[in-house]
């Protein structure tokens, strides 16, 4: 199931911000992307685009990505 931008927004700062609540090693990109697919919880406006524009534009300046 689809859902808004601002809810994708709220949901990857939750699961990035529990991660490092856990733990200090780097949460991998694809670990966010498997993560993402199993709750359903990509962005109706998603089209073509990569996890990583995904998150630099909604999610930036508050998440980067190194």
């Amino acid at each position: 199931m689809a859902i808004t931008p601002e809810q994708f927004q709220e949901k990857i700062k939750g699961m990035v911000r529990a991660h490092y609540a856990t733990t200090r090693t780097p949460m991998l990109l694809a670990h966010l992307g498997s993560a993402i697919e199993k709750e359903q919880a990509w962005p109706d406006d998603r089209g073509q685009r990569s996890l990583k524009h995904l998150i630099t534009e909604t999610c930036g300046p508050d998440l980067q990505i190194v």
